[in-house]
């Protein structure tokens, strides 16, 4: 405390200085028009350019909440389409599935068998065997549900299956992954009379009351058969990162319980 009060005294001579060269300042700017709308106009600038700077900081960290925004109304859009599409009879077969966004909590894709956590639940009509696609592609089917979240089985399991097909030409397989790269699978039973080239683009085919017909799975990497066989194993690089999601759609089918029920009821 006593060094402090020395500080003072030895600089006594300087803080009066500022003090008078305040004043004087004051003075200038309170009785000259000019001074004063400059000094006014320099304010103005200063507080602007921290303004803008806070603004800029403040929708940084708003970006997720916007994106969580745009999923919600993109899920609406689809919904509306789908709607729309129905009332005026364009009738396909995606006029019956319903699009619910979510969050990917927890995501794997490095081990032999992966699982997907999302932020949705029974509270929100989820339920097992729903579908779920990312912006690109195809991501999992819900195997388990809680009142607030669902496990979905990825892509990257070795357990998962889906109906896919040429898009150019329908002929369709099974696709499955062997295991191997996070950014493949294979598709197989395509018929080697089918005509297939590299680059060709896989969709979901339309014998599946999961997933919607035509969504993107991949485009086709390398072409193999063996000797004797009359079906392709044709690589596929996959449409959807997945190493690298964050948002997702679960994809309802509001008419599969009936389906399922006349399927069991087929003689």
């Amino acid at each position: 405390m006593e060094q402090i009060i020395s500080f003072i005294r030895r600089s006594k001579y300087f803080f009066l200085f500022l003090v008078l060269q305040f004043i004087a300042f004051f003075l200038i700017v309170e009785k000259n028009y000019y001074h004063r709308n400059k000094f006014i106009h320099s304010i103005g600038n200063v507080t602007g350019f921290f303004a803008k700077k806070s603004n800029n900081w403040h929708d940084y960290f708003q970006l997720d909440i916007i994106n969580k925004s745009l999923m919600d109304e993109n899920a609406a859009l689809k919904n509306d389409l789908l709607h729309y599409k129905n009332t005026v009879t364009l009738l396909d077969e995606n006029t019956n599935y319903n699009y619910v966004p979510a969050t990917v909590i927890i995501n794997n894709y490095l081990l032999q068998n992966n699982y997907i956590t999302i932020d949705k639940g029974t509270n929100d009509g989820i339920a097992k065997d729903m579908a779920v696609i990312g912006n690109k592609g195809i991501v999992g089917v819900v195997v388990a549900v809680s009142a607030n979240y669902a496990q979905v089985m990825s892509v990257l399991h070795q357990d998962f299956r889906v109906n896919a097909a040429l898009k150019k030409n329908g002929h369709f397989g099974v696709l499955r992954w062997s295991g191997d790269e996070y950014t493949e699978a294979t598709l197989f039973d395509i018929p080697k009379l089918a005509d297939v080239k590299q680059n060709d683009t896989i969709v979901t085919g339309g014998n599946t009351v999961i997933f919607p017909k035509n969504v993107p799975i991949g485009i086709v990497k390398n072409i193999s058969l063996k000797p004797g066989d009359n079906y392709y194993d044709i690589k596929i690089v996959l449409s959807q990162d997945m190493s690298n999601l964050e948002y997702v759609y679960v994809v309802a089918n509001k008419d599969k319980a009936e389906i399922n029920t006349l399927l069991k009821t087929t003689p």
